[in-house]
């Protein structure tokens, strides 16, 4: 091609074919920004509805925590009502323990002063029998 100086005047069909296509360029960048555009929308819009549905189900889950927070807290109270219960049970127990070791120790203390008071009375009679026999 040879080389074209500044006088020199574009003929029309060269102008109008370099003309359409820079237009078909041009097209074919808008449609490809204009699919682009339509996919995005879709996702925001997809994105907005769920976000929402989420938004809702998180308001449910937390009113649900709550309660569970609320029935935790109640059988915590139990428990450690149960807890010093169990405790004032025991320390019962052991004071009914100490109480039925002491007694058994006096027991055995009054059958062997019976036993010693018997076998006194029971030496005494065999001492006043030799009197009388």
């Amino acid at each position: 091609m040879p080389e074209k100086s500044h006088d020199y005047y574009v003929p029309r069909h060269e102008w109008e074919k370099c003309n359409g296509e820079i237009k078909e360029l041009i097209n074919t960048v808008d449609n490809r920004h204009f699919g682009l555009h339509s996919d995005l929308k879709i996702l925001v819009t997809t994105l907005t509805g769920t976000t929402s549905q989420l938004l809702e189900n998180q308001k449910e889950t937390n009113g649900h925590l709550a309660k569970l927070n609320t029935n935790m807290q109640g059988f915590n109270d139990r428990l450690i009502n149960n807890e010093r219960d169990v405790k004032e049970t025991k320390e019962d127990l052991e004071e009914v323990k100490n109480s039925v070791t002491e007694k058994q120790k006096g027991n055995a203390t009054i059958i062997t002063s019976i036993i010693g008071g018997v076998v006194s009375i029971i030496v005494a009679a065999f001492g006043f029998a030799q009197i009388f026999f």
